[in-house]
């Protein structure tokens, strides 16, 4: 028997539910697929565009923050992290947004090399 307990959700498989879900379905989905991972021993990968994409789901900035807290450590293209966040989080948001990922203090160490 096969079941979400032996098989996690794999990354396209959760972007697939998360733009299927209804507006209440979508928390569900991220939650689906961070749960499918525990005690497995494995870690979900993301990249920054399927991040972007649960992001865009959401129109208010809790939200958006929400899917950004719970899935940014999961990204395996950090280096890309910071070009989804200036097209998908408002102007006046980005800043919060970038130091929620960690990537503020990573360009102001770059300042002082």
């Amino acid at each position: 028997m096969i079941s979400k307990r032996f098989i996690p959700v794999d990354s396209e498989t959760f972007i697939q539910n998360f733009k299927d879900a209804r507006f209440s379905d979508e928390k569900a989905a991220i939650e689906d697929f961070i749960s499918s991972y525990n005690g497995m021993n494995k870690t979900p990968k993301l990249t920054s565009n399927q991040l972007g994409i649960a992001v865009n789901g959401f129109s208010f900035k809790e939200e958006k923050f929400d899917t950004l807290r719970k899935l940014h450590l999961y990204i395996i293209d950090r280096q890309n992290l910071n070009a989804m966040i200036e097209k998908e989080i408002s102007y006046f948001d980005r800043e919060e947004a970038k130091k929620t990922c960690g990537l503020q203090l990573t360009q102001r160490l770059t300042i002082f090399k």
